[in-house]
This record gives structure tokens, C-alpha cells and sequence, in this order.
């Protein structure tokens, strides 16, 4: 497929189906087993699969495409949607060939990778990301095999899950590991699974709580036995940040084309104003939407390889970082605006721009802003900022 191909008709139909069901998914608070359907149909839960394995193999300018145009149409399907392609894309460049069987498996019967990254220990955040993973796993009584019980307070969308990958420590090390863990570890299945109580925002995520018993050999870990660390580790928190990031920016240009579209204009159209947003307003809202896109597009860049020969550098994590932060608070100050000039109209239950306004809200709290400020922070007193790279970029094109 050249990169001037539009997206296959298949895939853009079931984003449209998904942007029609999302408010009353958003009102029920589920993730709807006919979304699932969809991802599975057009391909989507395919898209970091490569080719030579039966996937899309999407490149990650597609995924944050696709991620894009998720977000417009209802973010909570777009986070789940990242959620899984972010452990795809790890268990097809690092796993091994038994893990890769068992996650093709697991996609071709439609069902999801999901992540367990929270523990019940960490009640100071809502998905406190890696760092909270403080289980250890308990060697098993043959050699190399593990055990591991985790108890998993938050874990979006696990009824629909046919495997977990989760974040454990290793015995007897400061490292940590990524370990397969079949659905059917889940202890009582889905009846073990207590549903936790709707979130404000992004509720469609339909999370649940559920404890994991699982036994494995060093097959069945990422990274092995010397744990989940290095290349494996970086990417595997840089896509989801720039997944995240395109999702949010996806939601916030949506509600500015609903705020001066035709029949906002018709209907709110004053003196002073384009569509419902005064003109400076939408000048401002636009500027700042562009600024994320430009930011997200470079890292994008890094990332695939494409600006820099070392993914592990620590101006790339920098960026990463404050891409997810700069994308989640800037995306819903767009959006927040947008609302305020708007006024009481805006937040009418089952609009999406009241929806989007919630949805972003939460971006915030999708691993903690303030940690990932604390962590770049502290990069950059060990290691001055440099904008040579930017300077080089632009020469080679």
C-alpha cells in the first residue's frame, strides 16, 4: 500500500459506526462487544502486526492517523485501541516466537492485549504507569518458571481481553519485566472481574479490578531474564504517549469544526464571531492544535527511527514526556475554551463536545502529568537541552 493510499473504506466505515454508538456507550459506561466487532472487522486490532505475520504492519505515522481519527470519533474506543496496539507492537519486536503465536491467536478470535500496570498498593494515582509495578515473581518449582499473583485494580476494557501483559519485578533484582499472562490466569474469568465505578470522563473504557495467578517459563517474559529494560521499555512508553497525544488532538479539532461548522453558524452566528467562537478565540484554538500536531509529527519521527540513530536518547524521552503532558493539557484548554464561549449549550448530556470536554479532562490523569514532568525535569538537570538535533533534521531535508 503507497503512502498516498486513502484508509481502506472497511476502516473508515467502522470509525463512523464507533463515533455513532459513542454516546450511549458513554451513558451505559461500557465498551461495547459491537465496537469490538468493528476493530476486528476493519482490521484495527491487525494494525501493528506486521505484514509478513498476517497483520497491517502499520507504520507509526498510520498508527497516530488512525489514533487521530479514533479520538474524533469517541476517545474512550481510541485509548483502549492504543492500549492494545502499544502491547502489540511490543510482543511482535521483542517477544518470542511462543508469545508471538499466542498474540496472533488471541487477534484473529477478535480479542484484545490489554496492560496491568497498576497495583492496589498505588491508590495515590489512577494509572501510575511501569514505576508501579512492585510484585515480584516467585520461582516456580521446576527451573526456569515463574509464578505470579497480582492483584490489578484498574484495567480497562478486561472483559474483552484474551491476554494481559504484565509489569512484574524480578527476584532478586532491581529490574522489571513485561509477562504474558493468558486471560485465563484472571482468577473466577470473568466473574472474577468487579466492575469499578464510572469514571467522569472517558467512561466507556469500562474498567474493571481483577487479580491474576499465572505460571510461565522465561518464554513467556519480555526481555527474559534480564528484564524489561532498554529499547524494548522506551518504545513501549513512546507510543503510547504519541497514540495518546493524537487521540486528544483528533477530539479537540473535532469539537472546534463542531463550534463553527454550518450549523453552529446558523445558530450562533453573532457580529463578532466565526461560527459560535470569536475570532480571535478560533485564531488562538487553531494555533495551539497546529503546535501540538507539529510537536507530535516530530516525535512521531524520532520514534520510527526517522531523525535519530539512538531511540534510547534522552532528549527523545524528554519530548516524550512532554509531548503527553503538552498534548493532554493543551488539547482540553482548546476544548475547555471552546465550552466557555459556547456556554450552557455545550455541556447538553450526549453532545460530543460535553463528551470530548470530559474525555479530556482525563487526559491529565493517564499516567500522572506531574511524574512525567518530575522525571524530563530531571533528565534535563543532568543533561542541558539541546536543539541541535532539530537544526540537523532540517538540514538533512
Amino acid at each position: 500500500m503507497s503512502t498516498s493510499e486513502p484508509p481502506p473504506p472497511a476502516l473508515v466505515e467502522a470509525i463512523e459506526r464507533i463515533s455513532h454508538r459513542a454516546a450511549s456507550a458513554d451513558t451505559d459506561a461500557v465498551f461495547s462487544d459491537d465496537t469490538l466487532k468493528d476493530l476486528g472487522a476493519s482490521g484495527l486490532l491487525h494494525a501493528m502486526v506486521p505484514r509478513e505475520e498476517g497483520g497491517l504492519g502499520f507504520s507509526d505515522a498510520r498508527f497516530c492517523a488512525a489514533s487521530l481519527s479514533l479520538g474524533a470519533a469517541c476517545l474512550s474506543t481510541a485509548y483502549v485501541w492504543v492500549m492494545h496496539c502499544q502491547q502489540a507492537d511490543l510482543v511482535f519486536r521483542h517477544g518470542s516466537p511462543l508469545v508471538r503465536r499466542a498474540a496472533k491467536k488471541v487477534i484473529d478470535d477478535g480479542q484484545l492485549l490489554c496492560s496491568v500496570t497498576t497495583e492496589r498498593q498505588s491508590a495515590d494515582t489512577l494509572f501510575p504507569g511501569i514505576a508501579a509495578a512492585t510484585t515480584s515473581l516467585v520461582p516456580a518449582r521446576s527451573r526456569d518458571r515463574w509464578i505470579l499473583r497480582r492483584e490489578a485494580p484498574v484495567v480497562s476494557a478486561a472483559r474483552h481481553a484474551g491476554a494481559f501483559l504484565a509489569t512484574a519485578a524480578l527476584p532478586d533484582s532491581n529490574g522489571v519485566t513485561m509477562a504474558w499472562v493468558p486471560a485465563s490466569a484472571s482468577v473466577g474469568g470473568l466473574a472474577g472481574m468487579r466492575r469499578c465505578s464510572p469514571l467522569n470522563g472517558m467512561r466507556a473504557t469500562e474498567n474493571r479490578s481483577l487479580a491474576l495467578e499465572a505460571e510461565g517459563d522465561k518464554d513467556s517474559l519480555i526481555g527474559g531474564a534480564d528484564g524489561f529494560s532498554g529499547e524494548a521499555r522506551v518504545r513501549w512508553s513512546r507510543i503510547a504517549h504519541l497514540g495518546w497525544a493524537a487521540s486528544w488532538v483528533g477530539a479537540a479539532a473535532h469539537v472546534v469544526e463542531q463550534a463553527t461548522g454550518r450549523p453552529a453558524r446558523e445558530r450562533f452566528a453573532r457580529r463578532q464571531a466565526v461560527g459560535t467562537l470569536p475570532r480571535a478565540s478560533l485564531a488562538r484554538a487553531v494555533w495551539e492544535l497546529e503546535s501540538v500536531t507539529g510537536a507530535l509529527l516530530r516525535h512521531q519521527r524520532e520514534v520510527s527511527g526517522e531523525a535519530t540513530n539512538d531511540p534510547v536518547v534522552e532528549h527523545v524521552t524528554i519530548r516524550s514526556n512532554l509531548l503527553k503532558v503538552g498534548a493532554s493539557e493543551t488539547c482540553f484548554r482548546v476544548v475547555d475554551k471552546v465550552v466557555a464561549e459556547i456556554g450552557a449549550p455545550a455541556l447538553t448530556p450526549g453532545s460530543s463536545i460535553e463528551r470530548h470536554w470530559r474525555d479530556l479532562r482525563m487526559a491529565a490523569l493517564v499516567t500522572r502529568n506531574d511524574s512525567l514532568l518530575i522525571g524530563a525535569g530531571s533528565l534535563l538537570a543532568l543533561r542541558a537541552y539541546e536543539a541541535r538535533s532539530l537544526v540537523e533534521d532540517l538540514w538533512r531535508n
